[in-house]
């Protein structure tokens, strides 16, 4: 069988091919997709490489890659920016997973040493775990163990459409019912004055926690590339006519994100996120989405951890994997806010132990394996 990988450049023949070919992936991201390439072109710089497989013409896998070129050194990635997933896109009626696996990951490999890459990362599936095939293909020295969270919606959902999570009385019951009864209003939006407003709750919140904000290009860009192609949602909580939270979604054909949620911390005892989460779920099961997947929380024994699986979630692992395929040196030696800085919103390698950081090398922090708790 003839095999070839061809490189979907912007704008080329194989654009629709590839994203047609997602569409037809139980198990595929829209973060692997060109639209993600649009949501992202303008916070790397990133360079986009989506790789497309084909066996005797038809698609059999996809992995989307980005170059970024960094001070200490270049790397490639299938985690490029913030809320990332999904390495490969496998064909899945095909009878030879590794094959396919093996041809993606070796011409990745190739790519990144042609480009003069020191580190290749890569990002497994959660829902449907290959990370024991990347490490026996790619033999990575680095790994990052992560969890996300997920609602099967056929599971939670009954065949009248009704939420497990609202037959019974619970938290989330209540919660839902006192927004019901209340003057909160859940509404989609792609105004630009709103998403400015919402933005402002997001700088706020993420404040009030002690976390940087995401920066407010990305959101834009999901705004603009996303939304207008039916591959994201604004959903917003108004008060009293007082905008006081929101949510960006993200999603294809059969698995959605919750990319972030933000709400005005006067107005979360009045259930705004639940809400959101409820209508958004909701609209999912009704347009035959099969999974909702949450993506990480801080940890496992927080709030935002029990918040979720209140509504129903499973948890899943996955992992980054680091490839070292140069001289990684000037990285692991270099100082660590010089290093974080150079590679904003880039994974790099496993951290672990980050204390006193001022006067240390990035490497200080740098471990083989990493598992979040």
């Amino acid at each position: 069988m003839a095999f070839q990988i061809d490189i979907v450049s912007e704008g080329s023949q194989f654009d629709s091919k590839y994203d047609a070919f997602l569409d037809t992936c139980r198990y595929s991201f829209v973060q692997q997709s060109t639209v993600w390439r649009e949501v992202i072109k303008d916070l790397g710089p990133d360079e986009p490489y989506l790789l497309l497989a084909e066996e005797d013409g038809v698609p059999v896998g996809a992995l989307p890659l980005y170059l970024y070129r960094g001070r200490f050194g270049n790397i490639m990635t299938s985690v490029p920016q913030p809320g990332p997933h999904g390495g490969i896109a496998f064909r899945d009626e095909h009878p030879d997973k590794r094959s396919v696996y093996k041809k993606l990951i070796d011409y990745a490999l190739a790519l990144s040493r042609e480009k003069g890459c020191c580190l290749f990362s890569v990002i497994t599936n959660p829902i449907d775990p290959d990370d024991a095939l990347y490490r026996e293909i790619l033999l990575p020295e680095y790994e990052l163990e992560n969890f996300t969270q997920y609602i099967m919606l056929k599971e939670v959902f009954d065949e009248e459409g009704v939420p497990s999570y609202m037959k019974k009385r619970n938290i989330v019951k209540r919660k839902i019912e006192k927004v019901r009864m209340s003057d909160i209003e859940i509404k989609e939006s792609a105004s630009r004055e709103v998403f400015d407003c919402w933005y402002g709750i997001h700088e706020k919140r993420h404040g009030e926690l002690g976390v940087t904000p995401l920066e407010k290009r990305l959101f834009d860009g999901i705004l603009t590339s996303a939304v207008p192609v039916d591959r994201a949602k604004f959903l917003t909580a108004w008060y009293t006519n007082k905008l006081v939270g929101g949510c960006f979604y993200i999603y294809n054909q059969n698995i959605c994100d919750a990319f972030l949620m933000s709400s005005d911390s006067e107005y979360i005892d009045l259930g705004i996120n639940y809400a959101l989460t409820d209508t958004f779920l909701r609209w999912s099961h009704g347009q035959g989405k099969e999974i909702f997947n949450w993506q990480s929380s801080p940890g496992r024994a927080s709030g935002v951890y029990d918040f979720k699986k209140r509504m129903g979630s499973k948890e899943a692992v996955y992992f980054y994997l680091s490839k070292v395929i140069g001289d990684i040196s000037r990285i692991m030696n270099g100082d660590y806010h010089e290093i974080r800085h150079a590679y904003k919103n880039h994974f790099l390698l496993p951290l672990e132990g980050l204390g006193q950081t001022d006067g240390k090398k990035f490497g200080d922090f740098v471990k083989k394996k990493v598992i979040k708790q």
